[in-house]
């Protein structure tokens, strides 16, 4: 009986361990992007981030070109600000390693379907424009990982 409980003591501890060394491997792997602060023509703000944008930072495009960069090896990252103000915004977004770079546009009223999907081939530059948009509603970018890139939208 005791070699029983002595055996399930060391299996109890094992599976803690390995409970623990999981966890800190997950929060390792959260920590493997690097951010960078970019400038816009008027004012300095924050790129991208792990979450989508809230409602406090929103810029508008008819005054201001929304400027990003960013790296992640794997997390998708986003735009940390709204943009609105044009129902025809056009977009240069650099790739900048040897794997397609996926960019969706979000309207913030619908999580479920992105409201266009851009690629970006390895080691390109993509430029267009994206019409037919709600000059009022709000809008933010997810960028895939892995990712190295810059650009903007205006």
């Amino acid at each position: 009986m005791k070699k029983l409980f002595s055996f399930i003591v060391c299996t109890m501890v094992a599976i803690l361990s390995l409970s623990i060394a999981t966890a800190a491997s997950a929060e390792t792997d959260n920590s493997r992007f690097s951010t960078k602060l970019t400038n816009s023509v008027e004012s300095e703000f924050k790129a991208f981030g792990l979450n989508p944008p809230n409602s406090n930072s929103v810029v508008n495009l008819t005054k201001n070109k929304l400027t990003f960069a960013g790296q992640a090896t794997g997390n998708t990252l986003y735009s940390n600000s709204y943009f609105q103000g044009k129902s025809s915004i056009s977009y240069s977004i650099t790739n900048n390693i040897g794997t397609k770079l996926t960019v969706k546009v979000w309207n913030d009223s619908d999580w479920i379907f992105a409201t266009e999907t851009l690629t970006v081939n390895a080691n390109g530059t993509a430029t267009g424009t994206i019409k037919n948009l709600d000059a009022n509603a709000l809008y933010y970018l997810s960028f895939s990982a892995p990712s190295d890139f810059s650009g903007y939208v205006q």
